[in-house]
């Protein structure tokens, strides 16, 4: 585990520093609330992750990690979709697990089953590194750093290219209705028409998104995470022209690499921590809360009911929101201390014994 017993002994005592409201630009911070740690599943490093039921599906440098969280306090990994290069993106919809990685292959595994994935499909795509990937219907919009983005159809003989869009970079992508928002981390937010879905025709660019690493689309509104640049929310009433609600600087450099939203919170990942954000009015957004130790890289958010699943250096996180804050006690611990405690009283009962006939 990345917390030691002392460490969290120590978090008994931490208190979190009240932030000030901040300026023009910033949200407003009204920490009154907690994200808890409640449950981890360790396997070296988690780049994306997507929940579907009671599983979460987190790539890693072997492919794609299935971990049942249905006791999100004590997340099992039942399984793994191996791949011979590391994925950097997850999509799970409709019973199977969509997975692509830069050597140009995307396979696509039957899900039905989680503990006993099978392959449904491994097909050559052409090269590029995969940063998101969106499934609607039968249809699978991958979006490509340094190459730009493609749109496939899948069928039950195969992946059929139906568009490729060249471009600089691609760190995202989303899909609402006949639009498609393609983030470029260079320009910005490239705007689509998708009706014809073999000829996507390019509308415009919101150039104030710059930096763009991540997009989350919740009902008519879309969030913008801006490598380095905060995070940009916009409404989309009127698709074809969003119109920015609030661009926002957060408190610790807007590294935000993950973002996403419900009805009422915003949540972010980044390489600092995990902040969490009231959204009912999306031009004022507030700060409700953040979480930062032991949060190392965090490279991308999901939420489920109850919870914030992080993937991040070390693998999958749990994490519950609480108006009050608790201490992270790892379900082992229960186990270890009274064994090491008997282990430890026989050891010196033994030592005082040979002690004492030693002296005889």
């Amino acid at each position: 585990m990345k917390r030691s017993l002392l460490r969290s002994s120590f978090h008994l005592f931490f208190i979190f520093s009240s932030l000030l409201l901040g300026s023009t630009g910033s949200a407003q911070t009204q920490n009154s609330h907690y994200l808890n740690k409640i449950g981890e599943c360790n396997f070296v490093v988690g780049y994306d992750v997507d929940v579907e039921g009671n599983y979460a599906y987190v790539t890693n440098n072997d492919g794609v990690m299935i971990i049942d969280v249905s006791n999100p306090k004590n997340p099992d990994k039942v399984s793994e979709i191996l791949t011979s290069q590391a994925p950097f993106a997850v999509s799970v919809k409709g019973g199977y697990c969509y997975v692509a990685y830069n050597s140009g292959t995307f396979l696509i595994s039957d899900i039905n089953d989680p503990v006993n994935p099978q392959d449904a499909i491994s097909s050559s795509t052409g090269l590029g590194i995969p940063t998101k990937i969106v499934v609607v219907g039968t249809f699978v919009f991958v979006s490509y750093r340094d190459v730009g983005y493609r749109i496939y159809n899948f069928t039950s003989t195969g992946l059929d290219l139906l568009y490729f869009y060249s471009d600089s970079g691609g760190e995202s992508l989303a899909v609402k209705d006949d639009m498609l928002y393609f983030g470029n981390p260079n320009s910005g937010v490239r705007l689509f028409n998708i009706s014809t879905i073999t000829s996507p025709a390019y509308v415009r660019t919101l150039s104030t998104s710059t930096s763009v690493w991540d997009m989350d689309i919740h009902n008519d509104l879309m969030y913008v995470g801006c490598h380095g640049a905060g995070i940009r929310i916009y409404s989309l009433s009127n698709p074809s022209n969003p119109s920015l609600l609030r661009s926002l600087s957060e408190d610790n450099g807007g590294e935000a690499q993950g973002v996403v939203a419900d009805d009422d919170l915003l949540y972010v990942a980044d390489n600092y921590g995990v902040e969490a954000y009231n959204i009912s009015n999306p031009s004022s957004p507030i700060e409700i809360a953040e979480v930062t130790n032991g949060i190392e890289a965090a490279h991308d958010i999901d939420i489920d009911n109850d919870y914030v699943y992080v993937a991040l250096g070390g693998g999958l996180m749990i994490l519950e929101l609480s108006d009050t804050k608790e201490t992270y006690f790892p379900w082992y611990l229960y186990y270890v201390i009274p064994i090491g405690a008997v282990v430890l009283g026989g050891g010196i009962f033994l030592v005082i014994k040979l002690w004492n006939r030693k002296n005889l």
